[in-house]
């Protein structure tokens, strides 16, 4: 047969097209999608300050600050002045060794308390940042939590989300030192909520840790949320497809900020007196 220049032109784009379509599929299969920190695409945001321009703030204006809805914090947390951070402050919280029990597990030890930015505005994606020490002989023990997003009203570790009401996530750590996000959203009603991830990631100590955290709710009847969190600006956990909620009226209020030895649906004590420091939180939406 014999071509024709224009039959060979033809022929010539219709390779180039599935060459660039192979480098595409091969490029796909190969390199992951890049996601910037959450804290790198947020326009919006506040901070959860401790001092007030002149020095820390008191224990007694840290209370007055978070309000009555707050636990611990007059005992166990003070905002002292740190080294290797962004921040020249941060709250040190002590856990103490066989404090008092109660049948809420995040209640036996450490703080805990709410904060929802009045600005806010009923958020539809939020993104939490802060950075967290541990000391180098930091016990992990049963497992413990950290700061996390809630939507709709505060949910305790041990509640079980509707999607109508309420949604949450925290970050925890496990009894063998490893992170997690601890997730409350529909479809857990027996357990409550869920890890979002098998691997999960590693918690540091004797560093400063900074970890980010990005909630963003899905359109009702649909499962496009998503939970990621990033470890010094690594993304470590990527979770698609979520379905937080089941009506727009739910919104990102703000955080729940639970710091001390706890897992859903048991009680878990500090092994020994230790202590954990966090910097000021960042909290951004859209």
């Amino acid at each position: 047969m014999k071509l024709t220049p224009q039959a060979i032109a033809f022929h010539a784009t219709g390779l180039i097209l599935a060459a660039g379509t192979l480098t595409f599929v091969v490029r796909g299969l190969f390199i992951s999608e890049v996601i910037e920190p959450c804290s790198t695409r947020y326009d919006e945001v506040t901070e959860f300050t401790v001092d007030y321009g002149k020095g820390p703030l008191s224990p007694a204006q840290l209370v007055a600050m978070i309000g009555a809805n707050q636990r611990g914090v007059s005992q166990y947390a003070k905002v002292v002045r740190v080294k290797g951070t962004a921040s020249p402050h941060a709250l040190r919280i002590a856990l103490h060794q066989g404090g008092e029990t109660r049948k809420v597990p995040e209640e036996n030890n450490g703080i805990g308390f709410k904060w929802a930015p009045r600005d806010m505005g009923g958020a539809e994606a939020a993104c939490l940042a802060y950075s967290i020490y541990l000391p180098k002989n930091f016990d992990f023990g049963g497992g413990g939590i950290l700061p996390g997003l809630f939507a709709g009203k505060p949910l305790k570790l041990s509640d079980t989300a509707d999607g109508k009401t309420a949604v949450a996530q925290r970050v925890v750590w496990r009894s063998g030192g490893g992170g997690n996000i601890y997730a409350q959203l529909p479809g857990y009603d027996v357990n409550g909520g869920t890890y979002l991830d098998q691997k999960g990631i590693e918690v540091g100590k004797g560093r400063w840790v900074k970890v980010e955290q990005e909630m963003v709710l899905n359109t009702p009847g649909t499962s496009d949320g998503l939970s990621r969190i990033w470890v010094d600006g690594e993304l470590k956990i990527d979770k698609r497809w979520l379905e937080w909620r089941k009506h727009d009226q739910l919104k990102i209020e703000g955080v729940l900020h639970d710091i001390g030895y706890a897992m859903p649906r048991r009680a878990v004590h500090p092994p020994k007196n230790t202590v954990v420091y966090i910097t000021p939180m960042e909290l951004r939406w859209r």
